[in-house]
């Protein structure tokens, strides 16, 4: 998964919840600083970003970020097929 999380900004408006489309997103047992309840992800393999991105763009507090890591990339190409995984790599190796 790609989303990293900035639980210092998250107020529990609980509007994540609600949108993501797996039921991934819920309450932790945690408090941030400012005594607002945390959220959690229950499991990241299951999150379907960058496809979705539903709690990225309804979040008003900005919690939620796009990791840009490669490895993350990597990792979805693998995820959608071997096929598209290989061609990806022929296309880095010739832009170095």
């Amino acid at each position: 998964m790609s989303i990293q999380l900035d639980l210092e900004k998250c107020k529990s408006c609980g509007l994540c919840l609600d949108v993501c489309p797996n039921d991934l997103i819920k309450y932790s047992d945690k408090y941030n600083s400012k005594q607002y309840r945390l959220i959690q992800i229950k499991n990241k393999d299951f999150c379907f970003h960058p496809k979705c991105n539903k709690c990225v763009n309804i979040c008003p507090d900005n919690v939620f970020k796009e990791d840009n890591n490669e490895n993350y990339i990597s990792a979805f190409f693998y995820w959608i097929g071997r096929k598209y995984y290989k061609s990806i790599k022929k296309i880095k190796r010739k832009d170095v």
